[in-house]
């Protein structure tokens, strides 16, 4: 939502050009009150607005959307609050460049974090272990929005979370038989606003619903 202010300075991070590949940038404002929409735009990026706040789930599948139209074979998801560093993308490119698999999850447990709330951390540990059991899969952070992946792949997995949706695209591409890997990433903490995820028990027992409900669809 409002990130206007985490946006001017994410933005221009963002590469232009990593190697031989082209870097473009859209943006979703999913419903701001604040000029999400004018400083994305006046930095360049490909800016789309939704008229109300549907979640960070539905603002995704805007920008898929847009992409698959585009003809775009990568994307690379960030969160626009600054918890992601841009300066991090090649790490996440770069298994998807080797073709070692078909979508990177950006994990602070591999990598690095600033100081947050104990619970959400336990939480991360948590949830890896429930997804890793439900999928034999050996993912360290389940909830990481900074991730690569190919379009093609994206395409064929089912997503219809709102909210809460991280452990969707986990679930669904595991049952798809798609490759997945982590990347070590630094998630720095918000600079500016504050987030919506609301509080922590509140968010995790979301998170575990849609665990839930994506495992047994």
């Amino acid at each position: 939502m409002n990130e206007e202010h985490n946006l001017r300075e994410v933005l221009p991070k963002i590469p232009k050009k990593i190697d031989d590949l082209k870097i473009g940038v859209v943006v979703v404002d999913d419903g701001s009150d604040d000029d999400t929409y004018g400083c994305s735009v006046a930095a360049g990026a490909f800016a789309v607005r939704s008229p109300i706040n549907r979640g960070g789930g539905a603002a995704l599948r805007i920008g898929y959307d847009i992409l698959q139209k585009a003809d775009v074979e990568i994307c690379i998801t960030m969160d626009a609050d600054g918890q992601h560093n841009p300066e991090e993308i090649p790490v996440l490119l770069a298994p998807l460049m080797e073709d070692r698999c078909d979508i990177v999850i950006g994990s602070r447990i591999l990598g690095a974090r600033e100081k947050d709330s104990l619970f959400r951390l336990a939480g991360v540990y948590f949830f890896s272990f429930i997804i890793n059991r439900l999928t034999g899969l050996k993912i360290t952070d389940p909830s990481s929005g900074f991730r690569a992946f190919k379009m093609d792949v994206v395409r064929r997995i089912p997503l219809d979370e709102d909210q809460f949706h991280t452990s969707e695209l986990i679930i669904n591409a595991a049952k798809g038989g798609f490759r997945i890997c982590e990347a070590p990433v630094t998630i720095l903490k918000r600079k500016y606003g504050k987030s919506k995820k609301g509080r922590d028990w509140l968010y995790g027992l979301n998170f575990a619903k849609i665990v839930i409900r994506s495992w047994w669809r």
